[in-house]
């Protein structure tokens, strides 16, 4: 019998300082998304985005 393994690939983050640019209003919806920018055997840096959207009027503006 053949079993097929498929390699997964994980990472534990933690975040310790984030400057928002912009406030975000109540009612705003935040969306982040992340990416592995550079990696080591010891460490890696994530980049991150930040778009607040206005759910009433559908406006997403940048708040990073």
């Amino acid at each position: 019998m053949l079993f097929l393994v498929q390699a997964c690939v994980a990472a534990m983050v933690r975040i310790e300082h984030m400057d928002f640019l912009l406030p975000m209003k109540i009612g705003e919806v935040a969306e982040l998304t992340a990416e592995i920018v550079y990696t080591s055997t010891h460490s890696l840096l994530v980049g991150i985005k930040v778009y607040a959207e206005n759910i009433i009027t559908g406006s997403v503006t940048s708040a990073y």
